[in-house]
């Protein structure tokens, strides 16, 4: 039998990759500067990446001994200061729309499937057809630094991306916290979130977007004092975890955290007089109880409740004597 020719089978292939190709085509705005729009400077922001590579010596060692190598990495200071990311910033707030939109698109099924295809194919075909996207985790990534690189205009974006928090797969939700994490905004734009999530009792993806985004205001500690008096027991660790490290910030929390001391796990007792300790003088509501836990089951818990009526008085006198 004859072999069919393999031209009509590369011509398919040509085909149905541009078809693919153009369903990923961005959606781009009306605003314009220099006539590019911010789909076409966010791909040339992309590729400029590449310019500003710097390299980095390091010390390697194996079988053979010692010796130098090398390895490079992004000059984010040089990628900042592009054309490319000046297109970006002259577009502003229209930028910062258009990148939000595409960190939360969903990635077409055929185009994840024609990924997995393409690396499989022959390096001559792959020569001849279109090369897929880069899959959204690595898009997400360009995408935050770009929104970095726009400043104080970025702030329509990190809104809504907050907006978009609960309603995310976890993947997604760690890089929107990594990416908002990074932008320059007020706090006070996640309490909303924060709050509607506590009344819905989602205390773990308050928990993460609190973590994530390292708050420390009143209004995260009163969500985190929320979550130990209404979460299970794995909330309520968390949430006191997160108390110890913000200090007197936490002192709105306090109530919740003296309900955490007749708890029945130690471990939570214990860190809940740890974090107490880290609140010190505003904890002062919590001294008949933590007196009580001087008495405690636990060792650990007397000594973590002993502490933190040492650091709550010693400061307190330090105080009056100021």
């Amino acid at each position: 039998m004859a072999k069919r020719p393999a031209i009509p089978i590369v011509a398919a292939l040509v085909v149905a990759a541009a078809g693919v190709v153009v369903c990923q085509i961005p959606r781009d705005h009306l605003a314009t500067y220099k006539g590019k729009t911010a789909a076409a400077w966010f791909k040339e922001f992309c590729a400029a990446e590449a310019r500003h590579q710097r390299p980095n010596i390091y010390t390697a060692s194996g079988p053979t001994g010692s010796g130098r190598a090398a390895a490079t990495s992004t000059d984010i200071d040089g990628w900042f200061a592009d054309p490319a990311a000046d297109g970006l910033r002259a577009l502003g707030t229209n930028a910062a729309f258009y990148l939000a939109n595409e960190f939360l698109r969903d990635e077409k099924i055929w185009t994840g499937s024609y990924r997995k295809t393409f690396y499989k194919l022959p390096k001559i075909i792959q020569r001849i057809v279109p090369k897929p996207s880069d899959p959204p985790v690595f898009v997400r990534m360009k995408i935050a630094h770009a929104l970095q690189a726009l400043g104080t205009n970025a702030l329509p974006a990190a809104c809504i991306l907050i907006e978009s928090y609960a309603n995310s797969d976890p993947s997604t939700r760690l890089q929107i916290s990594e990416a908002v994490r990074s932008l320059r905004y007020e706090p006070e734009t996640l309490h909303p979130v924060l709050q509607g999530l506590a009344a819905k009792q989602q205390f773990s993806l308050a928990l993460d977007l609190i973590g994530n985004s390292r708050l420390r205001s009143p209004e995260a500690c009163t969500v985190l004092g929320s979550a130990v008096l209404n979460g299970d027991l794995l909330i309520k660790a968390r949430a006191v975890g997160l108390l110890t490290y913000l200090g007197p910030n936490a002192a709105v929390a306090v109530p919740a955290l003296i309900s955490a001391l007749t708890n029945p796990d130690k471990e939570l007792r214990y860190s809940a007089a740890s974090a107490l300790a880290e609140i010190g003088p505003p904890a002062r509501a919590a001294v008949p109880t933590l007196e009580g836990c001087t008495n405690d089951a636990s060792a650990l818990v007397q000594h973590a409740a002993r502490r933190a009526l040492l650091a709550i008085s010693a400061q307190t006198n330090r105080q009056a004597e100021q």
